[in-house]
């Protein structure tokens, strides 16, 4: 006899799938100017979407409402009547809380419309109890260039309409320095002029070698530890860097 192995077999990538069906359902309520593929795998909007640790919590208040929608199951008689009332005395005085009647059983959503009605529910009960509509126009707000695709849409074309001027020569990009605790040197001029020349430095370098920096700034000091923060799959990238980094600096400062 072989036993059945549809579990074992269908287990594997189940989680993915279902966050790849809820990012596709959920996504044209959330971005409706432009499509999934127009943002970067990493970008927080995507990641949001896919994330079923953030919208089943709030898709299963929605089941429950409308489960209870349809009502609960009378009592057949007295005797039932009661068993709840006892039920109720002693969930009252442990826990304090009401003891029920099952609901009706029936289909909590039938066909694309009332799919979609239900997964706008989810929306809300998101925006309700999750702050949706803040985590939203806080990720709208910090985009930057490698939140986007190559391919065109609406929200990339209106980013870059904001960060580029279509006069200027010059590429704008974004980047983060951690505020640092000032620092009292003997020599208050030479560690200014130590800080200027870092400055200038800093300018000559392209985006990514500017991030490789700034990781060495903030306390990653391996390869491998920067292309993790920087999202490589390997430290090869970066290896390559931070040699050309090191050549650069001591033409520079030399």
């Amino acid at each position: 006899m072989i036993a059945p192995t549809w579990h074992r077999d269908n287990a594997e990538g189940l989680v993915e799938r279902l966050s790849q069906a809820v990012a596709h359902h959920l996504w044209p309520l959330l971005c409706p100017r432009s499509s999934m593929s127009a943002f970067d795998k990493n970008e927080p909007l995507r990641l949001l979407a896919h994330s079923l640790d953030f919208w089943l919590p709030y898709a299963d208040v929605v089941v429950q409402r409308r489960v209870q929608a349809l009502g609960r199951v009378p009592f057949e008689n007295e005797e039932q009547r009661r068993d709840q009332e006892q039920l109720q005395r002693a969930v009252d005085q442990e826990l304090h809380a009401d003891a029920r009647r099952p609901c009706y059983g029936g289909q909590v959503w039938s066909g694309e419309e009332d799919a979609l009605d239900a997964a706008e529910e989810v929306v809300e009960v998101a925006d309700e109890h999750g702050r949706l509509r803040g985590l939203l126009d806080a990720i709208q707000s910090n985009r930057v260039q490698d939140d986007f695709s190559p391919r065109w849409s609406f929200l990339k074309e209106d980013f870059e309409r904001k960060v580029y001027r279509k006069r200027s020569k010059w590429k704008v990009t974004f980047v983060e320095l951690d505020d640092t605790l000032p620092v009292h040197a003997p020599d208050v001029e030479v560690d200014v002029e130590r800080r200027l020349l870092w400055q200038l430095f800093f300018t000559t370098l392209n985006e990514r070698e500017r991030r490789v920096i700034i990781c060495l700034r903030n306390g990653s000091t391996t390869a491998t530890e920067i292309a993790a923060e920087l999202g490589y799959a390997n430290h090869s990238p970066i290896s390559k860097a931070l040699g050309i980094l090191r050549r650069r600096a001591r033409r520079y400062f030399q």
